[in-house]
């Protein structure tokens, strides 16, 4: 019985991928080829989306959101139907928690970025609205520095004007920096996102 259910449970996977449905998975943990397989990095500060951009790319709800920021305070691992790996990183910044926890944090960003693995890129995440913060340019440097490809992508521009998303590609140029405008919530520009993660 347990052999027909899982049979018939490849069988529906298979004909969701071959029809182009996007298959996501959450893992509780790294699996066992985590640092061999290419891996693709979001991080941000808290609220800044991270979450309902892994849902986006998803097409469902595979990553619990919350409107309360520092929802996501530990490494959490998605793999789609291509099996490649996204990895949502805590997000750092939130004042409400206390400095042990912001150590913690820290800690999980700073191992997770040190350890020999085939990171593909690093996506850093802002609030379109908020721009960049002095935590942000820390952090763009910190991870320049540990030689990985980086990309900005600014979200939330659905609710920014034209002049504000002009300052920040103004702003990305000035780093030479990639910077992609999108919105997690209302799918802007979520297709040439897409094409970064080929």
């Amino acid at each position: 019985m347990v052999k027909c259910k899982l049979f018939f449970w490849l069988i529906s996977w298979f004909l969701k991928v071959k029809n182009g449905e996007k298959v996501w998975k959450f893992l509780r943990s790294c699996p066992e080829n985590c640092y061999s397989d290419p891996q693709f990095a979001f991080i941000g500060r808290s609220n800044v989306g991270k979450s309902t951009l892994i849902n986006a790319l998803a097409n469902k709800k595979i990553a619990k959101t919350s409107t309360k920021p520092g929802r996501t305070q530990l490494l959490n691992f998605y793999k789609n139907e291509s099996e490649k790996l996204f990895v949502d990183l805590p997000g750092y910044g939130y004042a409400a928690v206390s400095k042990t926890k912001k150590d913690q944090i820290d800690r999980i960003i700073a191992g997770y970025f040190q350890k020999d693995q085939p990171i593909s890129a690093v996506f850093l995440i802002l609030d379109a609205r908020v721009g960049f913060t002095n935590l942000d340019y820390i952090m763009i440097e910190y991870i320049i520095k540990q030689g990985f490809k980086l990309h900005i992508l600014a979200n939330k521009i659905d609710k920014t004007n034209q002049s504000t998303r002009a300052i920040l590609l103004n702003q990305c140029k000035k780093l030479k920096l990639n910077c992609l405008l999108i919105s997690a919530k209302n799918k802007n520009n979520l297709s040439k996102l897409q094409e970064l993660l080929e």
